[in-house]
């Protein structure tokens, strides 16, 4: 399978794209929405400096309602030369009819092959091979894919402020005026995590706070359980030390109007429940995996979702540690929550010596030539 591109690149491809005129068709297919709502507002600008007369319709709407979509895709302009018609949410309203071709694709294609502007699909499941993405390129359209970006190093030896969501927060930054150095838009990315509406939410109110807000930042980042947890379970250590500091520095949000925890009980006993499960997924994968699995079948058999980063995730845990690792960690992990309710206090101290325990080293990088 091929890698998705950057929808950074993708962005400005369509940018790049528009300067030169409308083409007949978009389809805009994502799993990150931010850079879909980008690319739709740039072609309904482009649309409206044209003078094509907009037409909306939203296929996940209760209201939505067809034949007011196959109006506006057969009919003709009534008050421009041409229309532009975005149709998101269209997945359920393009599956074939039988053997047939729903009334959706088939006023699609009649739309394309009349030439009578441009229509924008917007979809987080439409397929790269269905019959109208296929129509929309095949009359000069274009198909754009917008995966979410990257919020990890690929490797404990990566840099966590050059990965994608990092950069990208320094890029859209500077498009809002902001100078943000790169270890103020880390810290930003570990407080709001990989959503790009609240990053850019964030941004525009730096933007309109002033250089002081963008200096402050260092100072309000929270930490996150869930992530210490799959540092610690990669064996990824300076991401975990890092993730610990934070977490007894700022604590974590506890998902009620911004409220955040901060007690050392509280994180333990987050943290202890995601690496209870995480460890529990770790036997079983390698225990499957010793008697003949597949890494993908044991992390399914193990009980790991199937949605890619979590899969991913995993897979590269399982595949850092050997099997002895597993029973170490779940020992070592029940003598830390034994000594918690017993009274003893447990504190970053702790996670950290479990966090140089549980390290794993990289693997040495082969040599020009393939040499050892």
């Amino acid at each position: 399978m091929a890698k998705a591109p950057d929808p950074r690149q993708e962005l400005r491809r369509l940018i790049q794209g528009l300067k030169q005129g409308l083409a007949p068709g978009y389809v805009l297919r994502f799993d990150e929405r931010w850079f879909a709502e980008q690319a739709l507002e740039r072609i309904k600008a482009a649309a409206a400096q044209a003078g094509l007369e907009l037409c909306y319709h939203d296929g996940s709407d209760p209201g939505f309602e067809p034949a007011l979509l196959l109006d506006d895709l057969c009919g003709t302009a009534m008050f421009a030369s041409a229309r532009c018609v975005v149709f998101r949410a269209p997945e359920e309203h393009l599956k074939k009819c039988g053997e047939r071709e729903s009334p959706a694709t088939r006023a699609i294609r009649s739309f394309l092959e009349g030439k009578r502007g441009t229509v924008v699909l917007s979809a987080s499941g439409l397929r790269a091979d269905h019959a109208v993405v296929k129509a929309v390129t095949a009359c000069g359209g274009v198909s754009l894919t917008f995966r979410a970006l990257y919020d990890t190093p690929f490797s404990s030896r990566d840099d966590p402020a050059r990965v994608e969501l990092v950069q990208w927060i320094r890029e859209r930054a500077g498009e809002r005026g902001v100078r943000l150095a790169s270890e103020p838009a880390l810290l930003l990315a570990t407080a709001k995590g990989n959503d790009l509406f609240a990053l850019d939410g964030e941004l525009e109110r730096l933007a309109a706070a002033g250089p002081a807000a963008a200096r402050e930042l260092s100072s309000d980042a929270l930490g996150s359980p869930q992530r210490l947890a799959d540092h610690l379970l990669a064996g990824d250590l300076p991401s975990a030390l890092y993730e610990i500091e934070k977490l007894w520095r700022s604590g974590f949000d506890k998902g009620k109007g911004g409220a955040r925890e901060t007690s050392a009980a509280a994180i333990l006993a987050v943290l202890a429940g995601s690496l209870r499960r995480g460890i529990r997924q770790g036997l079983a994968a390698s225990a499957a995996v010793a008697g003949g699995a597949s890494p993908d079948a044991a992390a399914a058999a193990a009980g790991v979702p199937a949605w890619p980063k979590a899969r991913q995730t995993f897979l590269a845990q399982l595949a850092g540690r050997p099997a002895a690792d597993w029973p170490r960690m779940q020992r070592e992990l029940l003598d830390l929550e034994r000594r918690s309710r017993l009274g003893a206090e447990v504190d970053a101290g702790h996670l950290t010596a479990l966090a140089l325990r549980w390290r794993v080293s990289p693997r040495p990088a082969a040599r020009a030539g393939g040499r050892p």
